[in-house]
């Protein structure tokens, strides 16, 4: 693992494979040759801290509906608070059937 996030290794896998995103290892610059909206715009975002993982990374639970509720938030049937509200008990409804505590 130790090789594997090296400044050597990335640098490597970086000439084979332009990178799609930043790469999540601190300190690690990005190179000359990565895309531009890759280098500029996502890595400001890293370097100022406003980033977060993916909700199916830090969620027990993903709610069954949520296909559904993120059509009528992208269509403008809902507001984001709404959508917000309806994962949310959609969530609960979720982890109640699997038995969790919710």
């Amino acid at each position: 693992m130790e090789f594997y996030i090296s400044d050597e290794a990335l640098d490597a896998y970086s000439e084979a494979v332009l990178p799609d995103g930043p790469y999540c290892v601190k300190d690690y610059e990005m190179p000359d040759n990565a895309y531009d909206p890759v280098a500029n715009d996502i890595q400001a975002y890293f370097e100022s801290g406003k980033n977060a993982p993916a909700l199916e990374y830090i969620s027990q639970v993903k709610g069954a509906d949520c296909p559904a509720i993120c059509q009528e938030l992208g269509s403008g049937q809902t507001t984001a608070k709404e959508a917000a509200e309806k994962y949310d008990k959609d969530c609960a409804k979720q982890a109640t059937q699997l038995g969790l505590d919710w």
